[in-house]
């Protein structure tokens, strides 16, 4: 072998099953003569092997828990960085790295979710029943004070103003006091999915699909929803 470089490709190469034919054969005669070139053979060998294993492992364990082509992104970028240690390996880590980014990102494109979260806020979100209803008789006024606030924060998702509708909403659904809790909290997940947050959307609606009270049913049907993949 000509160079350090050209022994470096041809060891990742060989980890790689990509020698064949005559490079093959020389190649494992120069491993047999090259008590060095063994020992690259052999430490190229275990990198591979710890990080496809690891690697494998960590995909299984993150690829459901995937909600954006970003996550999946940074999945990566945190493997190439973890499992890239000295020069005399880099190559390999690359590569397999790379390989791995596009199996990543085929899985990826199989599971992604069949509704986005614009989507399912559209098609579960109604404000016509939070206008104001005249009460007969007389209304206590903490009861008129907080109907007043949910259907604030209900205006302010109607008038696109979502960050300031989920703070507001927050307070309500983690007030025991909050005669309208319910409410809040299925206005706050609807708010949640109309700013793309697919995650907290879905633990509150587990929250209220194990209450069982009264968006339970849709809690449910739209957590489903949220669940089912686009595949190929």
């Amino acid at each position: 072998m000509n160079t350090e470089h050209d022994k470096q490709e041809k060891t990742d190469r060989y980890v790689l099953n990509e020698l064949s034919g005559n490079e093959l054969t020389d190649f494992e005669k120069n491993i047999q003569e090259d008590n060095s070139l063994q020992e690259d053979v052999i430490l190229t060998k275990h990198i591979s092997n710890a990080f496809q294993k690891k690697g494998e492992r960590a995909v299984i364990e993150e690829i459901d828990a995937l909600s954006s082509e970003e996550e999946m992104k940074a999945i990566l970028a945190s493997a190439e960085k973890k499992y890239q240690s000295g020069a005399q390996t880099k190559r390999v880590i690359m590569r397999i790295t790379a390989t791995a980014a596009v199996i990543l990102a085929l899985i990826y494109v199989g599971i992604s979710p069949r509704y986005s979260t614009q989507n399912l806020f559209e098609a579960y979100y109604s404000a016509e029943m939070y206008e104001p209803i005249p009460h007969r008789g007389e209304v206590l006024p903490i009861v008129q004070q907080q109907e007043q606030e949910l259907y604030d924060a209900v205006c302010l998702i109607n008038s696109k103003q979502i960050n300031e509708a989920i703070e507001k909403l927050e307070k309500m659904s983690s007030s025991p006091e909050f005669i309208f809790r319910e409410d809040a909290e299925w206005n706050l997940a609807l708010a949640y999915l109309n700013n793309n947050q697919r995650n907290k959307a879905q633990n509150i609606l587990l929250k209220i699909a194990e209450k069982n009270e009264n968006y339970a049913g849709e809690a449910k049907e739209l957590l489903e929803k949220l669940n089912m993949k686009k595949w190929f």
